[in-house]
């Protein structure tokens, strides 16, 4: 059953890369019924992800954070603090996307500093939004969003990071 959940899982990603988000759904919710059976929390905290990647897509963005909300709050409960980056990095994303900017900056700083703590590639992802959000807000009103979540030395850190990749 483990090894279906995965198979349909894989099906719904093929599904979601080819636009056909019905089909992505459907295999997505096949499988988080299985992990769900089998009580597979990491399983379903993934299903939820990609739930809420096709709401995100399709502009369900009330969707979209109530799938990711959902998989990060399972992420918390499991420590599993990669997954909890990724879920930071979506949420960032979606704020952003909805036009959200200001609050999008405290989840993209979280996925961006915890990605850096684990010393993972994907620290890129939420230094992109942050140079989008940067961009959006201007340097002022950033700097003081960073100011909000985070102490000044780790702000002017990160505004150097963001910098630097510029270049």
């Amino acid at each position: 059953r483990a090894g279906m959940a995965k198979s349909y899982h894989q099906i719904g990603m093929v599904a979601q890369h080819r636009g056909d988000y019905d089909g992505a759904l459907e295999h997505y919710q096949r499988s988080f019924d299985i992990l769900e059976q089998l009580g597979d929390r990491a399983g379903m905290a993934q299903s939820y992800h990609q739930i809420g990647m096709v709401a995100q897509h399709r502009g369900d963005y009330d969707g979209a954070l109530e799938h990711y909300q959902r998989s990060l709050d399972i992420e918390e409960q499991l420590g599993d603090r990669a997954g909890m980056a990724s879920s930071f990095d979506n949420l960032g994303a979606l704020h952003t996307s909805a036009g959200r900017v200001r609050e999008a900056v405290q989840w993209s700083l979280r996925g961006f500093l915890t990605h850096i703590q684990l010393r993972s590639p994907y620290a890129r992802t939420g230094a992109h939004w942050l140079a989008q959000q940067r961009q959006k807000l201007g340097d002022a009103e950033f700097r003081n969003a960073l100011l909000e979540e985070v102490d000044e030395q780790t702000a002017d850190a990160v505004l150097q990071m963001l910098d630097n990749a510029k270049q």
